[in-house]
């Protein structure tokens, strides 16, 4: 039996929002097109799976890890996957107040961006010696939570959910000339523990940070009854 020819695709680019690395990414195939065909039928947390997954198989860097990319760098090469293996041009329903109808609108994915809000900074000054230089939210902190929740159950509590998130991305706590490394030096628990000890104003510093995480970001404008509006559009659930 002669073993059928393997199809080359077209290789594309794309620098990385948060540091400026450049990855290289082959198109959607029909497989990874089920991929997520699939995850739509389930919940939120198979499309960020299967979101995983695709990128996974599309990236053609080596050593790519898609795990150590922030969620919003995520979402961002996954946009650019999306416009580069179906259309960069989609369709959106966006619900008219004023007028009370859905109104249909065109968006270019090749268009949008990631927005950094004005003060963000993910190094956070405790005092004049001490402080902490934070990581974003990946994937692993989602699955983190995921677990989080099933270990606690009913007894889940937002609050511990949300320390344990915040201690996780505290990459580094340097006082002086001592830098020490979570997972080496200290652990999340060890973070928690941190955290608790802080004032409410260093504290309002880290949750600061994570107010102002960069996201994506899109304006568009359309027409209604009384002329022109516009909206803007955050995060990819916005786009899809």
């Amino acid at each position: 039996m002669s073993a059928l020819p393997k199809i080359k695709h077209v290789l594309f680019k794309e620098k990385l929002p948060h540091n400026g690395e450049t990855v290289q990414f082959r198109p959607f195939t029909v497989k990874e097109e089920k991929i997520l065909l699939y995850a739509e039928q389930d919940d939120e947390s198979s499309i960020i799976d299967a979101i995983k997954q695709i990128i996974t198989n599309c990236v053609t860097t080596p050593n790519f890890d898609v795990n150590a990319l922030p969620m919003f760098a995520v979402e961002f090469l996954f946009m650019r996957l999306r416009a580069k293996s179906v259309n960069n041009i989609i369709e959106i329903m966006i619900h008219d107040k004023e007028d009370d109808r859905n109104i249909p609108v065109r968006v270019d994915l090749d268009e949008i961006k990631v927005f950094t809000p004005e003060g963000h900074d993910p190094i956070i000054k405790l005092g004049d010696t001490m402080g902490l230089v934070m990581d974003y939210p990946a994937l692993p902190h989602l699955s983190g939570i995921k677990t989080s929740l099933a270990e606690a159950g009913e007894d889940a509590n937002a609050i511990d959910i949300l320390f344990r998130i915040m201690a996780e991305c505290i990459g580094k706590i340097y006082d002086g000339d001592t830098v020490l490394v979570r997972g080496k030096d200290f652990s999340t628990a060890d973070a928690v523990e941190f955290l608790e000890g802080l004032s409410s104003a260093n504290f309002k510093k880290i949750q600061a940070f994570f107010d102002t995480i960069p996201y994506l970001y899109h304006k568009i404008t359309y027409q209604n009854s009384k002329g022109e509006q516009s909206v803007e559009l955050k995060g990819l659930a916005s786009f899809f």
